[in-house]
């Protein structure tokens, strides 16, 4: 890039034609600062619940018509997609909540021909919550879980493509709710300029050479 005076001269007139003269100076800008309402969820209550063996029994699907059994679960992990919940019967007990969390899987296995194969199955683990992390305000509550699931230990083989499982489980259950938030809307002191300021083109009466963009300033 060529360095010309008139670079500097551009790039004072464009900084303070943007609004970029009282860049650095504190209280130097006079327009208003700008904020934006979004919604953002808050957290009312949360709980944490482990158990530490469960057995339990998951079908695996997805699994190719030209897999042969039995087959061999080599490994079993939570997939990462959002779990969901569904109320049990609370058997008159008004402090606290049961529910079945089910979390979705990933399986690994193999066939009796030694090919590996992918699968996906839900692990259900039944838990109990406090009634003040359940929601009671309709739309406007939801409960949000992150689960994490670790494999002890599996059947030897099967011919259905439903292995027994001993895994261990934890979950974080949160209560939350939406609620408005300002936030300050972040804006550049002075606006980006050009990479290249742009080149100054001066007419000199009659003549036109200096017009040519490959001349944009006098000698």
């Amino acid at each position: 890039m060529l360095y010309h005076p008139k670079n500097d001269a551009f790039r004072k007139q464009y900084c303070c034609h943007s609004g970029g003269q009282n860049a650095g100076k504190p209280g130097g800008s006079s327009r208003p600062e700008k904020h934006e309402s979004v919604l953002l969820p808050k957290i009312i209550a949360c709980e944490k619940r482990n158990i530490p063996q469960l057995c339990t029994e998951v079908a695996l699907e997805d699994i190719p018509c030209y897999a042969s059994a039995p087959y061999r679960l080599c490994s079993l992990r939570q997939s990462g997609a959002q779990p969901w919940w569904r109320p049990l019967d609370n058997g008159g007990n008004h402090q606290r909540m049961r529910i079945v969390v089910c979390i979705p899987v990933c399986a690994q296995l193999t066939d009796s021909c030694g090919k590996c194969f992918h699968a996906t199955g839900v692990v259900e683990a039944e838990v109990s919550v406090g009634m003040r992390c359940m929601p009671c305000d309709g739309w406007k509550q939801q409960l949000f879980i992150v689960p994490c699931l670790r494999l002890l230990k599996a059947e030897e083989c099967s011919r259905d493509v439903c292995f027994r499982v001993e895994v261990e489980v934890q979950l974080e259950i949160y209560l939350l709710k939406p609620e408005p938030c300002m936030v300050k809307k972040g804006e550049p002191a002075c606006p980006d300029m050009p990479m290249y300021p742009q080149p100054v083109y001066e007419r000199c009466g009659e003549r036109h050479d200096c017009c040519n963009p490959w001349r944009p300033w006098k000698n």
